[in-house]
């Protein structure tokens, strides 16, 4: 076996550091070199996990799968030296995607076990994570840095000689591939005499480290194959750990028995740090600190919280030294910057031509429409047909541009680089990128039916991975957001208010309670199920088991009819003590959730307000602690249903409020006073006025 000393270490170590490359750009014989300098440490990883595990299984082999098994072990170690050297890379729209290494850029991020509170620093491989939990679910929003987070953790495990790694992109399960021949490909043995019964049984055995990443890119159609063959897979190999990262997604509760983690947003200082990361020479940066320290404005204290609007700050500020203060401004000035190819890898203003031979508006026209229907189809991966195909449709919903489509693709890749090739397939460089330019289709190109589009994404049952696009859209048009969406949203909220049931029907329950039930039963309804009625259900003793308990509770609740026409299934928790809660929401609830993210001022966070009332909800509660008999049990506003007890009542609405998912509600006075002002501004909008008199 090799041994390799810690003074070798650190010299590897120092090798691939920013002090062996030439200034802020990348060292060519370092790259071509990366793989090479990894063997010493892929090697150390092979001989410790890999090679005893198969020196015991290839006792009950024959000599051809023995020799196939030997076969396996050296193209995995390949394959580490391979992917040792791709992790190392990112690449970054800020230096137009030239590949940069990770080391260079990498911020330490923070993230947070939204059960226990706990944080875990991301500076090294992290004992408080995959070693402490052997599932990990990694959830936040856009750009916040969950595939970064992915690779970093990756190099760690192989420099730190903690286990196998394997790094997945989930984009790429598709429906009929399954995880060990992406896995088989990665590796490179494609041949017939691969035995994947024998690579099974050899990570049968432990000590690998999956990471899956992106589980939010699988497209849509495929999503249902994926979801069910990963937690099939997962449950066949259980002495392993498992890493899974996503922006939310409601098939994520499939992943219950999993850690969920969320990434803390980043410091003031470390976003400062990150500027001066992506800075040649440090005036750039150096300015643009100054001017975030002279301007205390709110969204631009968004945008430093974040690790890629952090980094498109920097490229946008770079081009034209101005603050973006709202999200449409900064994108577009992203855009521009990428459009005419500040190239900072260059030092300077390097100019491309396009080959497309399109100006800035009419490329933006065709980016547009692609971004529109790909975000529809669910897909930001694509073979190069489908994105010619994807390319073709979108020049015909532009009148009056002829262009290549082969030329536009070059350009997406190189001049103006919105997307990246993987191989032999494309794909957009961020999502946020083709939300933005999905949004800005609705608001520029949709020709008056912006209402209805946005509307019609709202009413739809995938409405969850829309989420990003409805608070872009919020920033680009907010008069459109308003009177489409905010409007429904209030108009809703205040017809629910006007209503005095609660009040009437239950005086035995102190007002205040009644008032807090009754705004958190807005837009939503609840199915509480208690340990026995699970069990019941599902014909067995199902115990902790998360994933079973929540395909029990959720397949309940559609066998039994109990969503009505406009609602989703917003969330399903699986408590500790084996009991469950099922929330259905309707359609609007996802704009309230949007205006909480916006910080609007008819959004009210329930949980601050029970802190600020008279309930002291000191003790943790679950459905076992309500729910009785061998039945789920549907919350409605029925006095005789006995959640709606005297002794039940204010126990049921703690428990409700102190669910993640639905702690927040709306401010009546407020939402009336937005209300007037909406109404107000749409008749001022009138364009009949304007016309009046001609």
């Amino acid at each position: 076996m090799i041994q390799i000393g810690q003074v070798e270490v650190i010299q590897m170590k120092l090798l691939l550091s920013s002090s062996h490359l030439n200034g802020s750009h990348m060292d060519l014989d370092t790259a071509k070199n990366l793989a090479v300098m990894a063997t010493p440490l892929t090697t150390l990883v092979v001989n410790t996990f890999l090679k005893p595990k198969f020196e015991l299984l290839a006792e009950s082999l024959g000599k051809k799968q023995r020799v196939i098994g030997h076969d396996i072990l050296n193209k995995f170690e390949s394959y580490l030296d391979r992917a040792y050297a791709s992790q190392s890379y990112v690449r970054t729209v800020v230096f137009q995607n030239n590949k940069k290494l990770l080391n260079d850029l990498y911020i330490p991020l923070t993230i947070s076990n939204t059960t226990t509170s706990e944080s875990v620093k991301i500076d090294s491989y992290p004992k408080k994570l995959l070693p402490s939990y052997e599932k990990v679910l990694l959830v936040d929003t856009a750009g916040m840095g969950k595939s970064t987070i992915s690779r970093f953790l990756f190099l760690k495990i192989i420099e730190g000689n903690h286990g196998v790694p394997v790094f997945i992109e989930l984009r790429r399960l598709r429906t009929g591939v399954t995880i060990l021949e992406l896995i088989q490909n990665d590796i490179d043995s494609i041949n017939e005499a691969f035995d994947k019964n024998l690579l099974l049984n050899l990570i049968n055995r432990g000590d690998f480290i999956f990471v899956f990443d992106g589980f939010d890119e699988i497209p849509i159609k495929d999503r249902e194959f994926a979801t069910q063959h990963l937690q099939d897979f997962i449950a066949k190999v259980p002495n392993n750990k498992f890493l899974i990262t996503s922006r939310q997604d409601s098939a994520l509760n499939a992943f219950a028995d999993f850690q969920r983690f969320i990434i803390k947003p980043l410091r003031q200082q470390e976003a400062y740090d990150l500027l001066k990361k992506y800075d040649f020479n440090g005036e750039v940066s150096a300015a643009l600190i100054t001017k975030l320290e002279e301007n205390n404005r709110d969204t631009l204290k968004s945008f430093l919280t974040n690790p890629l609007l952090v980094s498109l700050l920097f490229k946008a500020y770079d081009f034209k030294p101005t603050l973006p203060l709202r999200a449409d401004v900064f994108y577009r000035q992203v855009y521009e910057a990428l459009f005419e190819n500040h190239d900072l890898s260059k030092g300077g203003s390097f100019i491309r031509q396009k080959s497309s031979g399109l100006n800035i508006d009419d490329f933006a026209r065709v980016l547009r429409a692609l971004a529109i229907k790909t975000v529809i189809s669910g897909s930001v991966q694509y073979t190069s047909d489908e994105l010619i195909a994807y390319v073709k449709e979108s020049k015909e919903r532009c009148a009056g541009l002829s262009f290549s489509e082969s030329d536009f693709i070059k350009d997406l890749i190189q001049n103006v680089p919105l997307f990246v090739q993987d191989g032999l397939e494309y794909r957009w460089n961020h999502k946020s990128f083709q939300e933005y330019f999905a949004a800005l289709f609705i608001s520029v190109d949709a020709k008056g039916s912006a209402d209805k589009m946005l509307q019609k994404l709202v009413d739809n049952k995938e409405q969850l991975r829309f989420m990003n696009l409805f608070e872009l859209y919020y920033d680009i048009d907010p008069d459109t957001f308003q009177k489409a969406l905010t409007k429904r949203l209030i108009e809703d909220f205040v017809n629910y208010m006007s209503g005095n049931s609660y009040e009437i029907k239950y005086p035995y329950v102190d007002k205040n309670d009644v008032a807090l039930r009754k705004l958190i039963c807005f837009g939503r309804r609840y199915v509480l199920f208690n340990t026995a009625s699970i069990s019941k259900i599902a014909n067995e003793e199902i115990g902790n088991d998360s994933v079973k308990v929540h395909q029990v509770i959720r397949g309940y609740c559609l066998d039994h009819n109990l969503l009505r026409e406009n609602e989703v299934i917003g969330s399903s928790t699986h408590y500790p003590s084996g009991s469950a809660l099922v929330v259905m929401s309707s359609y609007n609830i996802i704009i309230m959730e949007v205006l909480g993210r916006k910080k609007h001022k008819t959004i009210l966070d329930m949980r601050q307000l029970i802190y600020k009332s008279r309930l002291g909800f000191n003790t943790i509660l679950s459905p076992n602690s309500v729910a009785g008999g061998l039945l789920p049990v549907l919350l409605t506003e029925e006095i005789n249903n006995y959640l709606n007890s005297k002794d039940n009542f204010q126990k049921v609405t703690q428990l409700l409020i102190e669910n993640d998912r639905v702690r927040i509600s709306m401010d009546l006075d407020e939402c009336n006073k937005e209300l007037l002002k909406i109404n107000q501004s749409i008749s001022k909008n009138n364009l009949d006025d304007l016309l009046f008199g001609i």
